[in-house]
């Protein structure tokens, strides 16, 4: 619902950081890796790593991350 009380809330936009720790690493392609085939209905789906949002976590959506390998948030 979108509703907070209390705190600070950071927007933090790299989308090849899947992780979240502000940096394009190692970890975020493997955990991209480990979603490889799912799709909508697949019980460990999650959209976070569909990279190129077309339903599928393919080796496009692994390739496109270890590209920006490297990249800090700034």
């Amino acid at each position: 619902d979108n509703y907070f009380v209390d705190g600070t809330v950071e927007i933090v936009f790299l989308p090849y950081d899947v992780t979240g720790d502000g940096y394009v690493g190692i970890d975020d392609i493997v955990a991209v890796a480990e979603q490889f085939g799912t799709s909508p209905g697949h019980p460990y789906w999650n959209s976070i790593f569909d990279i190129n949002n077309d339903d599928y976590v393919g080796i496009d959506d692994i390739i496109t991350v270890a590209e920006h390998f490297g990249q800090p948030y700034t």
